[in-house]
This record gives C-alpha cells, structure tokens and sequence, in this order.
C-alpha cells in the first residue's frame, strides 16, 4: 500500500501545474472621473508570469446601477490607451456595449512592469453623470496569468485618497487544464500503481 500511495501522489503531482504567487501580481487603481480619467492596471507579478486576461464587472457594486456609457453625447467609448494595447498584446479591437455592466479583455505580450491603459466612461443606467473612482468600490475585477491561474477579488478604498478605488486580489484559483501528454503520465502513474499492488498480493497467497 505504501508504493500505490507513493507512486499515485507523485502522478497527482505531475498533474498539477505550479501555482505562482498571484496576490500582489497587479495593480488597479482608479482615481478621478471615469469619464476624463484612464484606467490603468501594472503587471507586477514576482513570478515573471505574463497576463493573459482581465475581467470588470459593475453589477456587484452594493446598492448601485452603474454601466458603461459608451454611446451618444457626453460618453466615452472603449478604447486601448497611449499605445498601451499594441504594448502589451490586447486582442482584437474590443467593442463594449452601450449600457453593459461586464466585459473581459485578452492578451498575447503583456510582461512584468507594463502597464495597459484604456478609457471607457461609467454612468449610473438611469442618467449621465460623473463617476467616480470611489463610487465603484465593490465591482468585481479578475487577472489571469500565464501559468493557468486567476486572481479574483474586488474594488477597495483607497486610504487618503477618497476618490479612489483599487483591485484587491480575494483568492486566487487554478484555472490550468493539464495537457494530454500529462494526463497519459498521471493514467500510467496508477496503472502501474495497480500492477504493483496486484503483484504484492499474488506474492503474499503465494507465501501462505
């Protein structure tokens, strides 16, 4: 039994990818009207690990309504900042419609240390106003990171900056799926987990 459980704990542990340490790995801040103001977020992984996706999404602001006013007078349209998309590998020419509360953006080439920027304008659904960074402490923000893991959490205060709100990472997950070649070594991991305990066992009636 020692040998199967051996043997089965080190297929377990081809099969799962490293975890680098993601909390810490990105900065959010948003200070200012969202209307005039960019938004920026810094890759600061101290594992070297690239982003690959960013997720923003306002409906878990308690008591509030807000959306992104992207259409029409007095709006402001999605749009990569300061050449900070070709920088860092956005994909496509993302389009955020008017009046969404949610959208995620992909990335091919964004390194420790970049910095992506982007305006969009966010308005309360039922009229035009200006927003606030501090007004959108609650939205839920995701990153993910190259090597298969996600950081979730949401938009904080920020101390003496009382018009400001920041990402602050909640937990972090394995979103990794092992590739196939990993999974034939985790299947020949047990199989031979199980030859060996069959063998052990015929040696033993055969001793009786």
């Amino acid at each position: 039994m020692k040998v199967l459980s051996v043997l089965a704990a080190a297929a377990l542990a081809i099969a799962a990818p490293s975890i680098a340490q993601a909390k810490g790995g990105v900065t959010f801040l948003i200070n200012g009207d969202t209307l005039s103001q960019p938004f920026a977020f810094t890759n600061t992984s101290d594992a070297g690990e690239r982003i690959v996706g960013f997720g923003f999404d306002l409906r878990t602001i308690a008591n509030r309504s807000y959306v992104f006013d992207t259409a029409g007078s007095g709006s402001q349209a999605f749009e990569a900042a300061q050449g900070t998309g070709a920088l860092t590998g956005l994909v496509g020419s993302p389009v955020v419609p008017e009046g969404a509360q949610a959208f995620s953006l992909a990335f091919t080439d964004f390194d420790v240390g970049e910095t992506f920027r982007f305006n969009i304008d966010v308005d309360t659904a039922t009229q035009s106003v200006a927003v606030f960074g501090h007004q959108l402490i609650g939205a839920t923000v995701w990153f993910d990171f190259s090597n298969g893991t996600r950081a979730e959490g949401f938009l904080r205060a920020v101390a003496g900056q009382p018009r400001a709100s920041t990402f602050v990472t909640e937990r972090v997950i394995n979103t990794a799926v092992p590739e196939p070649a990993t999974w034939a070594l985790v299947i020949g991991g047990f199989g031979l987990a199980g030859a060996t305990l069959r063998r052990r066992r015929r040696e033993t009636f055969a001793a009786c």
